[in-house]
């Protein structure tokens, strides 16, 4: 085996591993990632980015107005709203993005080798 290959199979087993512990760190409300998967996944893509001279795209989103959606039609309806939102966010996301709650109606989007223009497609 190359020292190539080696290296690509070790940085695949590396994703892997991230991805697996993902899986277990996981927002109970939305199925996105917790807030503490995402700052460490980050932390590793940004490396990843920085070291193979690639883009990386970093999105912060939140649900306008949410306090006023929780008084006004209960929190069953927030909650439901959350999980849409994070639903259709991750219609759109590709199998190495990354949706997280970072934490009451607070979102982070990870997108790994996307520029400027394909992160404003996302």
């Amino acid at each position: 085996m190359s020292t190539t290959s080696s290296l690509a199979t070790f940085h695949a087993l590396k994703r892997a591993l991230a991805k697996e512990k993902l899986y277990a760190r996981r927002d109970y409300l939305t199925g996105a990632a917790d807030s503490q998967a995402f700052f460490e996944i980050a932390r590793v893509e940004f490396k990843a980015a920085h070291r193979n001279r690639q883009a990386l795209s970093i999105a912060y989103m939140d649900c306008d107005n949410f306090k006023e959606i929780n008084d006004r039609f209960g929190h069953s309806i927030g909650d439901e709203l959350l999980r849409v939102t994070a639903g259709t966010v991750r219609a759109h996301l590709t199998h190495r993005d990354l949706i997280a709650r970072l934490g009451g109606d607070e979102f982070g989007l990870l997108l790994p080798e996307s520029d400027f223009d394909r992160a404003n497609k996302s």
